[in-house]
């Protein structure tokens, strides 16, 4: 059967423009432009981190260093496997604004897609954002899940995988108390799909496993319900921060939070400091009033909504991958009135040192 020229051009493109694209995904993530994206890890990759204690002292001429002087702390950034499997049918873009494009004629032959460029640009754009909102914080990758037991009852929160009737396993998450043998499939209103939150464990939970060991000492800010309070609550994140990380001009130390807690302070900055205080004419940063402009306040798609305050260096936070790796990969399949695309790529995070993050007490 002769190949239709326009359809396979929207396959070729997918191969010729295969790093392009996956560059456009990476580092189209919030979450990448705002924090540090780290493009070589094929695997893992260990980030040493380096604590030198206090030993200073009177000269005596005696030589007596201490045992504990350097201190190596290491943590290990890991990248997972995303799989995007997604069909694109030509004739659906007849309808669409787009329509002219097709040329003339309605029928099985007419496989032209307009701006094939355009098309593939929407695919790698929907897969990040997906990634963006519901991984990169949120993640708790696949460990976090247990086998589906007919035989159990689940209460909300419980993360279960089970097999689909495919074969393909599958992740999910309880919203509602199940009895005995109620699954996903029987009863979907009682779970919610989890397979990306199931890809690669997020800051979220890296977050909660810091403070449960002792690492990480929450900022008792209360949750900011109202914008009268909004910028006192975000003056306690700034001030709880380690005084040579504000004292350093060469840090540029922002506090992350939700679109939601952004607005309110927004609010009270204007109501107690002036509508454009503080507001970088360049970047469009809004600097917390009173940081001497060290602490940007940026409201962040990646954390997915939660209402936690995360002060923190942006270098500290890590979002990895590889972009030459051959995990990132397109492929593409013809069928008679469709395409079919394989998209696979690697994703992980990680925080450098847990002692420069201060977060607040609300998740």
């Amino acid at each position: 059967m002769a190949r239709n020229p326009v359809l396979s051009a929207l396959a070729a493109y997918g191969g010729e423009y295969e790093k392009k694209l996956f560059g456009k995904l990476y580092r189209g993530l919030t979450a990448a432009k705002q924090l540090t994206l780290v493009e070589d890890v094929k695997n893992k990759v260990t980030l040493t981190g380096l604590r030198i204690g206090n030993g200073a002292k009177p000269g005596t001429g005696v030589f007596k260093p201490k045992g504990d002087d350097i201190i190596f702390e290491p943590r290990v950034l890991e990248v997972q496997e995303f799989q995007r499997d997604i069909q694109i049918f030509p004739k659906d873009f007849r309808t669409s604004f787009m329509a002219a494009m097709r040329g003339r004629g309605e029928n099985a032959k007419n496989k032209k897609v307009p701006f094939v460029d355009y098309i593939w640009d929407q695919v790698v754009a929907q897969i990040g954002s997906e990634i963006n909102r519901r991984a990169i914080y949120f993640g708790v990758g696949k460990e976090a899940f247990t086998t589906f037991d007919a035989g159990a009852t689940y209460a909300i929160g419980d993360r279960v995988k089970i097999a689909h009737a495919d074969g393909e396993i599958e992740y999910f998450r309880c919203k509602a108390a199940t009895t005995a043998g109620q699954t996903p499939y029987t009863h979907p209103a009682k779970w919610v799909n989890n397979n990306v939150e199931a890809i690669c464990e997020g800051f979220g939970p890296k977050i909660v496993a810091g403070i449960n060991a002792g690492d990480i000492n929450p900022v008792t800010t209360g949750a900011i319900t109202t914008s009268s309070g909004a910028y006192a609550q975000f003056k306690k994140m700034w001030r709880a921060q380690d005084e040579e990380i504000r004292d350093n001009d060469q840090i540029l130390c922002p506090t992350f939070c939700s679109f939601t807690d952004y607005d309110l302070l927004v609010d009270d900055h204007e109501e107690k400091v002036g509508k454009y205080t503080d507001v970088d004419p360049e970047t469009g940063l809004r600097f917390l009033k009173g940081t001497d402009r060290r602490n940007p306040i940026i409201p962040a798609l990646w954390l997915g909504g939660a209402r936690r305050l995360i002060n923190v260096p942006t270098a500290e936070m890590l979002v990895g991958t590889d972009l030459l790796s051959d995990m990132n990969n397109i492929n593409t399949i013809e069928q008679m009135y469709h395409l079919d695309a394989g998209i696979t790529g690697l994703i992980g995070t990680q925080i450098r040192d847990l002692s420069k993050l201060r977060v607040s007490d609300q998740s």
